[in-house]
């Protein structure tokens, strides 16, 4: 599924550029802001849902998967009103002003757009490829060529891009939910609501962490700087984004490919092919991370004209957060697909404190560049710690010894 990866990614990179070209540098802060809480309420999706449900619906038969799969979706609605009601009221109590406008229709875009990701996970959990391309197609796809056109018009605001992401993904969410009749349409299992949580209580409390050490910087420098400078840390991070075909095909494919063959043929086979994807994407990574940094004056001028050419090295030092953040990523998705999700939640438990003080500090003092050292900073505290929990587990796994969960 690298190829419907790809479309996304790319649909995504487009869609951003085609806004920070039409947006003020005010107005694209304020739409980076936007994603950035769409994508930390799609971690709270990821972390009680999606990655739960792929994990353990791999050791069910298809009458069990059936009625694990809709209970999990009766989750993923309750889950989904949750986060979004409070912001759809919010905006309709304000409706009046700009803010309540981007509230509503940030709850509208939270809500379809989580719909809309269940399914695809679900349909990638079945091997149904050619459905979700389709999905994805009418989604993202719909979005950038509702995006070119609504700029091309000069009609492109932060409200209109956001209402174009939420009906887009809502008629996706709807294809999909037709081509699952057959899986979602059943007796919930017992337990299964308990099931997911189990599981995924520890990763929601390391998206918790991972939001304080990461996604909350943009929120900060909006709050300090303004969101122009949102705009540029937004504008230069976009550029790295292009290395999500790689992150989300692995974070989909992975926990799946991993869980089975563990539990098919034990732990030794999931570290082999962990590993194997290891040895065939780090030299991509590593590559593009640095190409991007040394070309990255030229990119930018490229993609925004002159608004972002003088913050090249944003680029730069934001690319050795990508880099170091691949080898978290694996890691994370290896102790995911062996259950140990406790440790993931330990690694983000012992960088919160760091980002919250010296973080803070740095970026009010620094600004984007503080920003950017504290992230990577905080990186090197948790990947420290799952890489001790991953490989103390792969040693006593090798020698037949038993290991504790987590990191003790």
């Amino acid at each position: 599924m690298v190829g419907d990866q790809a479309l996304i990614s790319a649909t995504n990179f487009l869609g951003m550029v085609v806004a920070a070209r039409a947006l003020s540098t005010t107005e694209f802060g304020i739409y980076a802001l936007a994603y950035t809480g769409l994508w930390a309420m799609n971690g709270v999706q990821s972390s009680l849902i999606t990655q739960p449900h792929s994990v353990l619906a791999s050791h069910t038969d298809l009458a069990a998967y059936r009625r694990f799969t809709s209970a999990t979706a009766l989750m993923q609605i309750a889950l989904s009103a949750a986060l979004g009601i409070p912001l759809l009221v919010a905006g309709l109590i304000a409706v009046a002003s700009g803010l309540g406008q981007v509230l509503l229709v940030v709850g509208f875009a939270l809500v379809t757009w989580q719909a809309q990701e269940f399914v695809r996970r679900v349909l990638y959990f079945e091997g149904r490829a050619v459905g979700v391309v389709v999905v994805d197609g009418i989604s993202y796809g719909g979005q950038l060529i509702a995006l070119i056109g609504l700029a091309s018009a000069g009609e492109l605001s932060v409200v209109s891009g956001l209402l174009v992401a939420g009906l887009t993904s809502m008629a996706s969410a709807a294809l999909g939910v037709v081509m699952l009749r057959a899986t979602l349409f059943h007796r919930p299992m017992a337990g299964a609501v308990s099931m997911n949580l189990a599981h995924g209580r520890w990763l929601l409390g390391a998206e918790v962490g991972a939001f304080i050490c990461t996604s909350s910087y943009p929120f900060l420098l909006a709050a300090t700087a303004g969101p122009e400078s949102v705009a540029v840390y937004a504008a230069a991070m976009l550029i790295l984004n292009l290395l999500n075909v790689i992150w989300f095909a692995a974070g989909t494919a992975l926990p799946i490919q991993l869980s089975r063959a563990r539990a098919v043929r034990g732990d030794k086979a999931a570290r082999g092919e962990l590993w194997r994807v290891y040895l065939l994407s780090a030299p991509v990574v590593g590559g593009f991370c640095l190409v991007a940094s040394i070309l990255a004056g030229p990119i930018l001028s490229f993609l925004y004209g002159d608004a972002y050419a003088g913050f090249g090295w944003v680029v730069a030092v934001a690319s050795i957060f990508r880099f170091i953040g691949f080898h978290s990523h694996l890691l994370s998705i290896g102790l995911r697909a062996r259950d140990q999700t406790r440790a993931i939640f330990v690694g983000y438990a012992f960088a919160v404190p760091f980002s919250l003080v010296v973080g803070t500090i740095l970026t009010v003092l620094f600004g984007i560049a503080g920003a950017l050292v504290a992230m990577i900073g905080a990186q090197l505290i948790w990947t420290a710690i799952w890489a001790r929990a991953y490989f103390a587990r792969t040693r006593s796994a090798g020698t037949g010894t038993p290991s504790p969960e987590g990191v003790a």
